[in-house]
């Protein structure tokens, strides 16, 4: 999300998908399935900005304008991501100088933006400095740290897990030495370096995922298998053919989680997420030649993994018609897994 000053308009991007609005009447002319995403993001933004004075909107474009703010769409029951969330909205998590060298800015000016324009913040902002280390084995025991941490936490309630920035910290006397030397187009440091004590790069950023995203993430693509398999009546053989294959799916699914969890803790007993999984394989295997009753895999799974869990929860058959009931689907939405 950016502000484009010449012509007074926001830029909205999905991917390599970029619309420019200036308000949501403008989305109507942008038609068609690749303008699709951008699309819906721009009518949650305009969502977002609904409300404030002119004033508000103006500051904003002000600080927007030659830079780009970075989120995830999130919410919407039509392109579902492994994470339940309450509402469709936009968190985000980093801010792009358009003209810098730097992957973006350093998280704290990001959500100084953030907050003072009331915009929705990822999760733990708050805590973001993790740590300050001048060797590389300190950095890399506090890493395996928190990645330990972070793969272990519950995707229940820590979703998807968390955005890692590599920071390097450049004092104004190491900055001096860099200009004193001309070296600033091997070492970037900033024009007005002399303004500050200290000034931060962001140098790269990674992401960190919970087992239990990598888990259930994990089974999708298994499952996508038979909702790839052509409809039509199948003979002894090929039924039996099907099984077997249905049998090693769930058999490599089953081997490649253990490899991935080894003697890490679970939110849940390692056996819960088998027993969702073989309730999953049974359920694609028996409705494969269905495109109606597996469609929910690739395009809901949200829903289809809510209603296992409900399923299990609540001692249920896992059914087409349960799979198929919206009302479920409306009230699984709004409850937490």
């Amino acid at each position: 999300m950016s502000y484009f000053a010449l012509t007074d308009q926001w830029v909205v991007s999905s991917k390599n998908v970029s619309i420019l609005v200036s308000e949501p009447a403008d989305i109507k002319a942008y038609e068609g399935e690749r303008y699709q995403f951008a699309a819906l993001i721009a009518r949650t933004w305009f969502a977002l900005l609904e409300g404030r004075s002119k004033a508000s909107i103006e500051d904003l474009k002000k600080d927007l304008a030659g830079k780009t703010l970075v989120g995830e769409y999130c919410g919407n029951p039509d392109f579902q991501h492994l994470v339940k969330y309450d509402e469709t909205t936009i968190f985000f998590y980093a801010l792009v100088d358009v003209n810098s060298e730097f992957s973006c800015l350093p998280p704290p000016e990001a959500f100084r933006v953030l907050e003072k324009h009331k915009l929705p913040i990822v999760k733990n902002y708050e805590n973001s400095l993790y740590g300050k280390f001048s060797n590389f084995v300190e950095l890399g025991q506090k890493l395996l740290d928190l990645f330990n941490t972070v793969a272990t936490s519950s995707i229940f309630q820590d979703e998807e897990g968390s955005v890692v920035y590599f920071l390097i910290e450049k004092p104004r006397e190491f900055c001096e030495f860099v200009s004193d030397r001309y070296l600033q187009k091997s070492v970037p440091i900033p024009e007005n370096w002399k303004e500050r004590e200290v000034w931060w790069n962001v140098s790269s950023l990674g992401k960190l995922k919970t087992l239990g995203y990598r888990i259930l993430r994990k089974l999708r693509e298994k499952l996508k298998f038979f909702t790839r398999v052509k409809k039509g009546a199948e003979d002894k053989d090929k039924a039996e053919l099907s099984q077997k294959k249905m049998e090693e799916k769930y058999g490599s699914f089953e081997r490649e989680v253990k490899s991935l969890v080894k003697k890490n803790e679970l939110s849940k007993p390692i056996e819960y997420f088998f027993c969702v999984a073989i309730i999953a394989f049974d359920y694609v295997f028996k409705n494969r030649k269905s495109l109606r009753n597996i469609t929910i895999v690739s395009e809901h799974y949200i829903d289809f993994l809510s209603v296992i869990f409900w399923c299990i929860e609540n001692k249920r058959e896992v059914t087409p018609a349960l799979m198929a009931d919206e009302q479920l689907h409306k009230e699984l939405r709004g409850t937490s897994w």
